[in-house]
């Protein structure tokens, strides 16, 4: 049995385990639900408990077809998820303008036979002198936001949005900014069975972290939105391997063998959701995409203080009180980290112990992706975004020269 199919079948095993716990919990609010009714006629009862029995046969036949798709999947993800590659086109050459992504002339193949962990202890380390950003002390004791005569805050949280694991180091970030311990609060953590508001009482919350789905404004929240983003050749392989470590206790980056299933099982799917954060905030009526939180440039020297300059800008415009600007480039420094800086500069990922490889076809389906996005928000469309689409070029050349591609065959 292949890699795709042991990740399809763990799957499958997990969400009938979860559909199970699910079905025993319904079960048990039903009796609660029953205790209500005691003292009414055996009739009421029996409508009780047959109400919630059959919503727990409901959700329990939903759960098993849902994992029975995924494993019918697994066999035909490597022919099927790749279509969009397969119509070919000209030259690469930087034509966005109609969506050729071509061939790949001049791009690099690397043997991923050969162990990574020679490569990496032959590579040519950045030569940074970190001499000056190591005295920086700047700290901002400022108070957090205003209040307004009835005692609330004048703010509003704004909400961080985002592909996961395109997110770096924001409550340092936002808290160093703003000498808020609250500044950001994720819409995950919250008591059992229900949803923080993100609403804090004794701190104004600047961030609300909500991940990739598009949450209703009930007037609480900001219309204006941070949206994270990352290149997806990396931000896929790292949501993978955190969800690994976050339900199974791994350690450090997933083996490659679970990396290859994973990747061939949901590729598509997972380019498809990365495309879909970012049209769902372009497309809303509701927000308006006031920050990109690229990742990719707040971990480099060059590019990093000018993007908390920028955050910095942000939050000052929506009330609240942020650091001098003298101090943000020595902030940028203490909330990223000079390892993290370092670790990037070198390597670009996460972890060093593999480079997640794609074959040819799903560097292509990238490429088309970016490509897309590029023409849909490039300065000849209805909705131009300079901002993003200078961000999606930095992505396509990335992907486009910098992919390691892994040869049929290979193991």
């Amino acid at each position: 049995m292949g890699s795709g199919e042991n990740v399809a079948l763990k799957m499958m095993t997990d969400i009938r385990n979860r559909s199970m716990i699910l079905f025993l919990e319904i079960q048990d609010f039903a009796k609660k639900a029953m205790a209500m009714y005691r003292g009414s006629s055996s009739r009421d009862k029996m409508r009780v408990n047959v109400i919630f029995s059959c919503t727990g046969l409901v959700v329990f036949w939903m759960t098993y077809m849902v994992s029975k798709s995924a494993f019918n999947s697994s066999s035909s993800s490597r022919s099927n998820s790749m279509r969009i590659s397969d119509s070919g086109s000209g030259g690469i050459n930087n034509n966005y303008g109609n969506g050729e992504i071509g061939s790949l002339e001049g791009v690099g193949r690397l043997d991923n036979k050969v162990e990574y962990k020679e490569e990496i202890a032959a590579k040519e380390k950045a030569n940074i002198d970190f001499v000056d950003w190591e005295k920086c002390d700047a700290k901002f004791n400022g108070t957090f936001a205003p209040k307004g005569d009835n005692g609330k805050w004048n703010t509003k949280p704004m909400f961080l949005a985002g592909y996961p694991d395109s997110f770096l180091n924001t409550h340092a970030i936002f808290t160093a900014l703003t000498n808020n311990p609250w500044a950001t609060r994720s819409i995950f953590n919250s008591k059992k069975g229900q949803f923080s508001h993100c609403i804090a009482t004794h701190y104004p919350t600047v961030a609300c972290t909500v991940g990739m789905g598009l949450r209703r404004n009930n007037g609480n929240y900001d219309s204006k939105v941070i949206l994270a983003i990352r290149n997806p050749k990396y931000a896929f392989p790292s949501f993978g391997t955190s969800k690994a470590q976050h339900y199974h206790g791994l350690v450090g980056q997933e083996d490659i063998a679970s990396w290859r299933g994973s990747r061939d099982m949901w590729f598509e799917q997972n380019m498809n959701e990365w495309v879909t954060v970012i049209n769902s905030y372009q497309e809303s009526k509701e927000y308006e995409i006031a920050y990109y939180f690229n990742y990719d440039s707040w971990v480099k020297v060059d590019t990093g203080p000018q993007m908390m300059q920028e955050l910095a800008d942000l939050l000052k415009s929506r009330g609240f009180n942020v650091a001098p600007d003298k101090d943000i480039p020595c902030l940028w420094y203490q909330s990223v980290g000079k390892d993290v800086i370092e670790h990037y500069i070198d390597y670009k990922f996460n972890y060093i112990d593999y480079v997640p490889m794609y074959t040819e076809k799903q560097q292509q389906f990238m490429l088309k992706l970016l490509s897309s996005l590029i023409v849909k928000y490039g300065p000849d469309s209805e909705a131009p975004d300079d901002k993003l689409v200078g961000i999606l070029k930095e992505y396509y050349e990335d992907i486009r020269v910098d992919t390691r591609i892994e040869e049929e065959g290979d193991v």
